[in-house]
C-alpha cells in the first residue's frame, strides 16, 4: 500500500512529490527527486487539526504530509504507531465541547476568585509612592474633567479634619490626605483614590451634618486601609495597572482609576468591611455609628441629588450589620465596666 504525499526537504520550499509506503519499520519515501527512508519508532506524529492533513516531521529536518485523505494516518496506525491524544481529542465534539465548558469554567472562577484573591495578595506589596504617584495624576485627571475648587467654607473643612484626626484614638489611621471639591456631575459623593486621597465634594457637604460626614469619611479610609481602590483597580485592569505602575507607564494606570473613580462601586465585601472600621473608629470616639447609614438613606431618597454613594447596594444589610456592631460593642464596654 502506497499513498501519494508532499514532501519537503527544509532547505528549500520546493515540494517533491512522492509515494509513501511502509516496509517493515520502516517509513519508505520514493519519487523522482526524493528517496529516503526513516525509521517508524522516530517519526515526529504532529498535531493535525479537524481535518487537516497529517504532517509527519523527520530530526533531519525534513517533513512530509498527505495531499489528501487519511490513507497515511491508517497506514501508520496499522503499523503501531498511534496519532497524539490531542489529535485524538480534538476530532471528537463531546471532548472538544467538554474542553470549551472546562475552559469558561476556568476563565470564570478565574475571574470570580482567583483575581481578587491576587488582588488581596498584591496591593499591600506595592511601593507606596507608586501608588501615592498614581493617587495623584488621577486627582490631577479629575480636576481637569469634572472636579471644580470647592466652595466649602474654610471654617467648615478644618473642623472636618480636626474631627478626623479625632478618630485615631485606639489605632492609628492609614496614611490619608483629605480635600474638598465640587462637581456638578458626581452629585452628593465621596471617594478614596490609590495612595490614600479621600475627596469629599461639596454637594455632600450641604446634605450631611459634620458627623454623618464624618462617618463618610471614616468609611472611605476604611477603603483606604484595606487597599480596596488599588485592590479594585488591579481586578479591574488584570494586573496590567499594577505592572505600569511598577514599569513608571502610568498612563493606562491614571486612565483605569480615574474610570475607577468616576464610577466608584465597590463589591458588597468591601463595602461592609469599610463599615465596619468606620463603626470601629467612630465608636471608639464616642461617635454614633449609625449616622453613616443616615446619611445613605437621606441621599438615597427620590428627591436628593444624584450620588455614586447612594447607588451602593444592600443598604438595609448594611444598617443592620452597623447595628449588630453596636450593639456587640456596647455589650462587650458594659462587660468591661462592670469588672472589678
Amino acid at each position: 500500500m502506497t499513498v501519494q504525499c508532499v514532501f519537503f526537504d527544509g532547505k528549500t520550499s520546493r515540494q517533491h512529490q512522492v509515494n509513501v509506503a511502509i516496509q517493515e519499520h520502516l517509513l519508505v519515501i520514493e519519487g523522482n527527486t526524493v528517496q529516503r527512508r526513516y525509521a517508524l519508532a522516530d517519526l515526529d506524529l504532529g498535531e493535525s487539526l479537524d481535518d487537516g492533513p497529517l504532517i509527519l516531521r523527520f530530526s533531519d529536518g525534513a517533513s512530509c504530509e498527505e495531499i489528501h485523505g487519511r490513507a497515511l494516518e491508517s497506514m501508520i496506525e496499522q503499523a503501531g504507531r498511534s496519532l497524539s491524544t490531542t489529535t485524538r481529542l480534538q476530532r471528537h465534539k463531546a471532548w472538544g465541547i467538554a474542553s470549551l465548558a472546562l475552559l469558561i469554567g476556568l476563565v470564570i472562577a478565574g475571574y470570580r476568585w482567583g483575581l481578587p484573591w491576587t488582588a488581596e495578595q498584591l496591593a499591600p506589596h506595592l511601593p507606596h509612592t507608586a501608588v501615592a504617584k498614581l493617587g495623584e495624576l488621577v486627582l490631577r485627571s479629575l480636576d481637569r474633567e469634572v472636579l471644580k475648587t470647592s466652595k466649602l467654607s474654610a471654617a467648615r473643612q478644618e473642623n472636618l479634619r480636626t474631627a478626623v484626626a479625632t478618630l485615631a484614638t485606639k489605632e492609628r489611621l492609614p496614611e490619608y490626605r483629605l480635600m474638598f471639591r465640587a462637581s456638578s456631575l458626581m452629585g452628593a459623593n465621596a471617594f478614596a483614590l490609590p495612595g490614600g486621597t479621600v475627596v469629599v465634594l461639596d454637594n455632600l457637604a450641604t446634605l450631611a451634618t459634620d458627623d454623618q460626614l464624618l462617618a463618610t469619611i471614616a468609611h472611605e479610609l476604611g477603603h483606604v486601609k484595606m487597599h480596596h481602590p488599588v485592590r479594585r483597580l488591579i481586578q479591574d485592569a488584570v494586573v496590567t495597572t499594577a505592572v505600569a505602575a511598577y514599569l513608571g507607564d502610568l498612563s493606562t494606570a491614571v486612565a483605569s482609576a480615574t474610570a475607577l473613580a468616576l464610577n466608584a462601586n465597590y463589591s458588597r465585601d468591601f463595602e461592609l468591611s469599610a463599615d465596619r472600621y468606620a463603626a470601629e473608629r467612630l465608636f471608639d470616639a464616642g461617635k454614633d455609628p449609625r449616622n453613616l447609614i443616615s446619611l445613605l438613606e437621606k441621599i438615597d431618597r427620590p428627591h436628593a441629588a444624584p450620588s455614586v454613594i447612594g447607588s451602593h447596594p444592600d443598604l438595609a444589610v448594611r444598617a443592620e450589620a452597623i447595628e449588630r456592631f453596636i450593639t456587640e460593642r456596647s455589650a462587650e464596654t458594659k462587660t468591661s465596666e462592670g469588672k472589678p
